[in-house]
């Protein structure tokens, strides 16, 4: 399943039994969790979450933006009239959507009906960004960042130096990345052993996996530049930082789905 993301550059996919019908989904905290207490390798449905947040293909983007915002889930399943899977919706999708349309000028309904009261143009982060912000330092190990992003049921933290200042953005997606390619080489390296247990990938520095050229945004800037950085980049958060570079906060997809879920575009 990791090789399968990494491969696809996904962060999640619906499990199915034999009919097509949804049963689970797993995703990037998923296998964090099971490398953790098992030491990874486990079958889809070993690991999966059994519960699955789903929409018939008829709903709207502004019932799936509620139901993310209720939930807090980041990916949806889109299901057909006979129950099985048609797609899935992420948060980023969300953001790909606002950042086509607002910058077109064609949010539709029902989006639309309070757009002129804080277009996306206009509002600010600051107004949507998360205030605590959970943040690691460079030489803080794999294994404790992935206790971490679990205890908080984030998805990503940025990594600060003395001060607060950022240099980088570190996610589940570096430790399933990491993973994989420890795998990988202890493949390459004996065809035939175990690779569980012994061959797990050593605990690494997060300085070492982050992702030293940051995106990150100012405290002023708009919701609409926010979104169509983290579309640029594919990315699914960024540190919002004071004007001398300190971080004060994270915006993330799942903050920008809630906004729109609340009419607030």
């Amino acid at each position: 399943v990791g090789g399968l993301f990494v491969a696809r550059e996904i962060s999640g996919a619906p499990v199915v039994d034999d009919t097509g019908r949804p049963i689970g989904i797993v995703s990037k905290s998923d296998l964090v969790r099971d490398h953790q207490r098992a030491g990874g390798g486990r079958t889809a449905g070993h690991v999966m979450t059994a519960f699955v947040a789903t929409v018939p293909d008829t709903a709207s983007l502004s019932d799936v933006a509620e139901l993310m915002s209720s939930t807090g889930i980041h990916r949806v399943v889109v299901v057909s009239a006979k129950g099985t899977v048609a797609g899935i919706i992420s948060t980023f999708d969300l953001l790909k959507w606002l950042a086509e349309h607002s910058e077109r000028g064609t949010i539709p309904p029902p989006f639309a009906l309070v757009r002129a009261r804080v277009p996306a143009a206009r509002a600010s982060v600051s107004s949507l960004m998360r205030a605590r912000v959970v943040c690691v330092e460079p030489k803080v190990s794999s294994a404790q960042l992935a206790t971490i992003l679990l205890d908080e049921q984030i998805s990503g933290v940025p990594v600060v130096e003395r001060g607060g200042f950022s240099i980088g953005v570190v996610s589940k997606t570096d430790l399933v990345e990491s993973h994989q390619n420890a795998l990988h080489a202890a493949l390459v390296l004996e065809p035939d052993g175990d690779l569980s247990g012994s061959d797990a990938p050593p605990d690494a520095p997060v300085n070492e996996l982050m992702t030293r050229t940051a995106i990150s945004v100012r405290e002023h800037s708009s919701v609409l530049r926010a979104a169509t950085l983290m579309v640029e980049h594919g990315v699914h958060r960024l540190p919002v930082l004071t004007d001398d570079g300190r971080v004060i906060g994270l915006l993330t997809a799942l903050d920008v789905a809630r906004w729109l879920a609340a009419g607030d575009v």
